[in-house]
């Protein structure tokens, strides 16, 4: 939506910063300029210091070799969509709103760029596809996984030259001298989140990552601050990305809310307090034992008090009943859904896969462990409630069951976990 373009303070901060980095690097090219000159006419160190090269070319050519050469990559080819999983906003198969009308995004590559740019930063993949729907409807909703836009990661649509002033547009066309002389600048909107290119100097307005990745943000410092945004939040955010909630006879706030309500990833619609979903609890805490069993206490038997009881956590979880190699679901908390970060696993045949959570609406802190899974069944990165964590162990474990120890706080006290999960 270039044609009626403005932008607001946000731009203008993200300006002041930009010519803070060039001034920056200015100074450092000029001091390494500096000391080139200060080499050349020192001949005596050249030997010094190609010994220091060679030494750090042996230590990039074995940084590549174990990373698999992942930062070598210059943004000629295509990255590798993430996707996302479904408790992350999984929107391909959503319906987008533009101008009254519905559409999906044709090509899932798209699709997992904008999950892995709103998941980054935490905003809802839907709003920031909605976003980008009403941008550039064209190729969203018609360019396909083989268009060479797509696999070059390249769409630049420079929309028309407009004349701004301090962040507002002042008329479309270019400045006049008079204009120009009082500040104000010729500007054009780029790429495919139609990105205000004075106000983002240097950055590769036509990668469609990055102007995923800078709309993201942009909406997240505009007011979309956490995962569950209200009406309010959309509306106050969509207003100063585009400088007005309306276009011609629609509204572009309204819009976005309604995709933002009808587009929630499945995952986190259906998920519930039970990492298991519709599971059963097989075993209890010590305190509040279920199904006649609690850990360290009730019916546990003595062996395995012997074996387990000695671990801070395990009087204090419970067990879910499930076959091998079933999904272990991120769980809601109080029926709000949580931010959560892989932290590590524990491999093994029964491995345990850790998580830490945040409630963006409460700001409580959580931590989750799963017991008795399978190894590298964990997920890496951050997710929400509706999510895979882990899966059951299979290959003859024999356990059928995830066990789940659960801490609350920063300090991380554990508390009892049948209290918290599975009670729908």
């Amino acid at each position: 939506m270039a044609e009626d373009r403005k932008r607001g303070a946000v731009d203008r901060i993200n300006s002041g910063v930009d010519a803070f980095r060039k001034a920056r690097s200015a100074y450092k090219l000029a001091r390494t300029a500096g000391t080139a000159a200060e080499v050349v006419s020192t001949s005596e160190i050249w030997i010094p210091i190609a010994i220091v090269i060679v030494i750090i070319l042996i230590f990039v050519i074995l940084i590549i070799g174990t990373t698999g050469g992942g930062a070598t990559d210059l943004g000629g080819t295509n990255p590798a969509p993430g996707g996302g999983s479904p408790g992350s906003g999984n929107i391909s198969s959503c319906q987008l709103t533009r101008a009254g009308q519905g559409y999906s995004i044709k090509s899932s590559i798209l699709a997992g760029w904008i999950n892995d740019a709103a998941n980054r930063v935490g905003v809802p993949p839907s709003v920031l596809a909605s976003v980008a729907m009403h941008e550039n409807l064209s190729f969203v909703a018609n360019a396909e996984d083989i268009d060479s836009r797509i696999a070059t990661n390249r769409f630049c649509n420079e929309g028309a030259v407009f004349c701004e002033r301090a962040g507002q547009s002042l008329h479309p066309g270019s400045c006049s001298i008079a204009e120009l002389a009082g500040g104000a600048q010729n500007a054009r909107a780029v790429g495919l989140m139609q990105i205000v290119d004075v106000f983002h100097p240097g950055e590769d307005l036509c990668s469609i990552t990055e102007s995923l990745s800078i709309a993201a943000q942009k909406l997240k410092a505009d007011g979309i601050t956490t995962a569950q945004p209200t009406q309010d939040q959309i509306n106050i955010a969509i207003e100063r990305y585009y400088n007005s909630c309306t276009y011609g006879s629609y509204s572009y706030c309204d819009e976005v809310w309604q995709d933002y309500q009808s587009c929630q990833a499945p995952a986190i619609a259906d998920a519930s307090s039970c990492p298991i979903p519709n599971g059963v609890i097989t075993c209890g805490s010590k305190n509040k034992p279920v199904n006649n069993c609690g850990h360290c206490g009730l019916n546990y038997g003595a062996d395995n008090i012997a074996r387990y009881c000695g671990f801070d956590g395990t009087k204090y979880a419970m067990d879910i009943g499930g076959a091998d190699l079933s999904p272990v679901y991120l769980p809601k908390i109080s029926g709000n859904v949580i931010r959560w970060t892989f932290v590590s696993e524990d491999q093994g045949t029964e491995a345990i896969q850790r998580y830490t959570g945040v409630d963006e609406l409460t700001h409580e802190q959580y931590f989750i462990s799963f017991h008795h899974t399978q190894s590298g069944s964990g997920n890496p990165g951050t997710h929400f409630s509706g999510d895979i964590g882990a899966k059951i162990c299979g290959n003859g474990c024999n356990e059928r069951h995830v066990h789940v120890e659960f801490q609350i706080g920063s300090q991380g006290n554990y508390v009892d976990a049948p209290d918290y999960f599975c009670k729908e």
